[in-house]
Formats: structure tokens, sequence, C-alpha cells
């Protein structure tokens, strides 16, 4: 009888379930390598077309910060950090039919120093003032306005010291730090959607007279919040779904603490789901209640007191808005009703203080087909706009 070689190697236990288990994890090992694969390809090409084929407005939606930099040299390469006012128009800054000079402000060169004979008037505020809607510099409303004043008083010149984003705070400074350096003899102030948003703050300890509860500090580093957005096919989606917003738009270098309830504000109006939570029980007009415009009327009444202490004229104006019939971003019943409480302390203050009013918000047509959206005027719009205004200060004897 005999033995089994010890040293025989033993069959392997090859049963029916094991194999199974194998041939399983095989088949989703090479699943997962070939979508690896190709997602990675198709991200390559995505970063591809973006860089090198896509349009001018299509790489401003969908690029990150990082391309931004590497296509224009700067991020958000329209604006630029400024140590007051947190962000100005880039100086020297063109794309297209759009730029601003130098010194920052949209449009051609001038000089500081006001030539002999020059009647200049600046147009502060905000997008509405800078035209944002308008992509060529010489249609936004400032410009046209220049050009029609030019008609009769040929020495006047119409500055656009306006950005998008700016409340009265901005205003206040810019005209402080900037425009009156460049002796305006007359200011046109144009404001009242920002600074209702900048109202939209709780609980109401949160309302104070330095914006802090609706701004923070700036953070003008590279402003990822989620890693997907390193992908340039993930962040393709979560834009388009309205997850995020694109990385070249100014909203991106506003930061917003938890008092402010702005941006769950617009993204429920967005989605047609307001009011949803916190506005199910905190409604917008429980929120303007307690903070009413208190710190837009003291803004503007003091910028009317620095323009009378250098002998700047000060003309303040109601905010037009399209009707709300016409269902536009920042046209909802509560904007509209908010814009007009804005346009009363408007009134208020310019009777107050004696200054002229142009009232715009009276005089303006309700029609959509004028409006990109419920505040900011298309080309057609920004027209009339100017049309308005200039027949106002001719008609007040306010130009020189």
């Amino acid at each position: 009888m005999t033995t089994q070689d010890s040293t025989q190697p033993k069959a392997e236990n090859t049963s029916p379930t094991n194999a199974r288990v194998q041939s399983i994890l095989a088949t989703l090992f090479v699943l997962f390598a070939a979508i690896t694969v190709s997602l990675v390809l198709a991200e390559c090409l995505a970063r591809w077309y973006l860089m090198s084929f896509a349009n001018g407005n299509v790489f401003l939606t969908y690029a990150s910060e990082r391309q931004l930099v590497q296509k224009y040299g700067s991020g958000n390469s329209k604006f630029a950090a400024h140590p007051y006012l947190i962000w100005i128009p880039r100086p020297n800054w063109t794309r297209g039919p759009n730029k601003h000079n130098s010194l920052g402000f949209r449009g051609d060169e001038f000089p500081v120093a006001k030539p002999a004979g020059e009647f200049r008037i600046a147009c502060l505020g905000s997008s509405t003032t800078y035209t944002s809607a308008v992509e060529d510099y010489r249609m936004s409303y400032p410009a046209q306005l220049e050009v029609q004043l030019r008609e009769q008083h040929p020495n006047t010149r119409v500055i656009n010291a306006g950005t998008s984003g700016w409340t009265t705070w901005e205003d206040l400074i810019n005209f402080e730090t900037r425009v009156l350096d460049l002796s305006p003899d007359l200011v046109i102030v144009y404001e009242g959607i920002n600074d209702f948003e900048d109202r939209l703050v709780w609980p109401p300890e949160a309302y104070r007279g330095d914006d802090s509860g609706s701004r923070a500090a700036p953070q003008r580093d590279i402003n990822m919040p989620h890693f997907l957005e390193y992908s340039t096919l993930a962040r393709y989606a979560l834009i388009r779904l309205g997850f995020t917003r694109p990385h070249s738009r100014l909203e991106r270098l506003l930061v917003r603490p938890r008092s402010s309830l702005l941006i769950e504000y617009r993204v429920q109006l967005r989605k047609g789901t307001y009011p949803k939570s916190p506005f199910d029980k905190i409604p917008v007009e429980q929120i303007r209640a307690a903070n009413p415009p208190i710190y837009f009327k003291r803004n503007l009444e003091h910028l009317i007191a620095i323009g009378r202490m250098h002998n700047v004229k000060v003309v303040l104006a109601t905010m037009a808005t399209a009707p709300v019939e016409a269902r536009l971003d920042f046209a909802a019943p509560q904007d509209i009703a908010a814009i007009e409480e804005m346009n009363d302390t408007t009134r208020t203050v310019a009777a107050k203080m004696g200054v002229p009013l142009f009232d715009f918000a009276r005089v303006f047509p309700k029609d959509a087909m004028l409006f990109a959206d419920g505040v900011h005027v298309n080309e057609k719009g920004a027209q009339l706009t100017a049309k308005y205004i200039g027949e106002f200060l001719q008609r007040e004897g306010l130009i020189r």
C-alpha cells in the first residue's frame, strides 16, 4: 500500500460559487476601468474644447477660476480689487466692444484734470448705471447721455462711474475717493435694487450701518466651494442645473454671511419655490418692515452733503422697473414693492435736502421690451434712459 507524497500540491477549491464571484469581480473591474478611462478622456476633451474652441460667452460661463487666469491673466478679469471699495472695473480692460479706461471707468480715456470750459457729469450707481446688459460701452446710458447732451452743449463730458454689485455704501466711498478727484460739476445717483437686497438680513440685529449683515470680508483667492468644480464636466453640469454659479460672475467675489438671505431668496425665485423655508415663516415683507431703508436714506443724505461741500450738484433718480406681469428676474412682486419703497425714500430725501429729483420710475414706460430683466435696460432702453435724463437736465437748467 502506497501513501500520497505530502509534498504534492493540493488541488485548489474551484467550486462554481467562487468562480462566479471571481467572474463578477473581473467584470466590475473592467467596467470600472472603462468608465474611469472614458471620464478621464471626456474631461480632457472638455478642457481642450473650452480652452481652444469655446466662444467668449461659453468660456466665461463654464471656465474655472484657474482657466480664467490662464486665458485672461486674472480670474474675474472685468473687476479689480480696491482697498476701500472691494472691487472696481478693472483699469485698461477690454473685451469685444466693451472696455474700461486707465482710471477704471467704463468708456474712453479722459484727463483727470478738467479742461477749462468743460462741464462734467458723473453717473453713480451699480450695474443699472454701468448698464451691464448692454455689451457695447458706447451704448451704455451714460455714453448715450453724453452724445445727446453734446448736441446743444459740446463741452459736456459724462463719466460712467457705476459698477455692478454696488450699493449706496460704495457710491458714497466711490464719490469721495475716486470721483471728486475728477472735479465733477454734477452727479446723478441711481440706486434701489441692491440696497433692497442688502436689507434681506435676519435676525434684525444683524442689520447694521456698516452693512456687515449682508457683506463679509472679501475672498479674492480661488473660490471653489466643492471639489467637483475642479472638473470641467462636473462644473458644466452643476452650473446648468443651478447648483453653482459661473466662476466669472461677480457673485463669486461677494462673500455673504449667514445672516444674509439674499442668495436663498434669488434661488427660490429662479426655481419657482418661493416662499419656501425660511420665507414661509419670515416673508420678505416682514424682513423689510424689520429692516427699514434707514441706511439707504443716510447714505444719500451724506452724499448730498459732501457734494455741497465741494460745489457739486447732486441729482437723485428713482429706479424704473419692468412690469411685474412680464415675470422677469428682479421683477417679482416682492422686488417691485421693495423698489417702490426705496423710490419713496429717494423722493423723501430729495425733498428734505432740496436737491433735484428725476422721478424716472414714473416717466419711464412700463414696457418689458425695454428691459433685459426686471431692472437692467437693454440697448433700446438705455437710449431712452439717456433721452429722458438729458431732457430733464436741460429742462431744469442743470447744464451750464
